[in-house]
């Protein structure tokens, strides 16, 4: 991957701080959501027998709109140089995996998560992943198939997919006010 413009990654600072913005303001909720990413898409149903052979629900499904950008506001926690590079190079790649861009978030109870969390290795190590190389960042990076926050993120993180997808859907994804 070559190294993002510094214009990509003012535009994403912008972004970001917008949603930062509209996120503080948002309730926490009381559950927390599997994402079903881009690559996960053709596998929902081995993802469903998996969540079933552990006794998890499914409470609800979020489609989700503008996985690049959903992708970032929940892995770019801290608004760094390198964070934001990082962002605007997977950005890019979850864009170049699918260009519908097929994503879902099934919401799961904090119980629930919280025993699917010690199996969320194993799951993926059966599902699709991409690896992606970051020019001048010290590690490589993976793609995968589902995202599930860790126990101690979970509403957080819950917050702000659910604020980033209603901000998208409303066509807020240039922008925001």
């Amino acid at each position: 991957m070559t190294e993002p413009l510094s214009d990509e990654l003012e535009a994403l600072r912008a972004w970001l701080t917008a949603f930062d913005e509209h996120c503080r303001t948002a309730p926490l909720p009381q559950t927390t959501h599997l994402v079903v990413t881009p690559l996960g898409w053709p596998d929902r149903a081995l993802i469903e027998e998996a969540l079933h052979r552990h006794h998890l629900s499914v409470l609800s499904r979020l489609r989700l709109r503008g996985w690049p950008r959903l992708s970032t506001v929940l892995q770019v926690t801290k608004r760094t140089d390198e964070a934001l590079r990082r962002a605007v190079v997977f950005e890019a790649t979850w864009a170049a995996v699918d260009a519908l861009e097929q994503a879902e978030a099934w919401e799961l109870s904090l119980d629930d998560a919280a025993r699917l969390v010690p199996h969320k290795r194993a799951l993926r190590a059966a599902l699709r992943s991409r690896g992606v190389e970051v020019a001048e960042l010290p590690r490589r990076s993976t793609l995968h198939a589902l995202h599930l926050a860790d126990a101690d993120d979970f509403t957080s993180s819950s917050r702000r997919l659910v604020v980033a997808n209603a901000l998208l859907e409303e066509g807020l994804c240039g922008e925001l006010e």
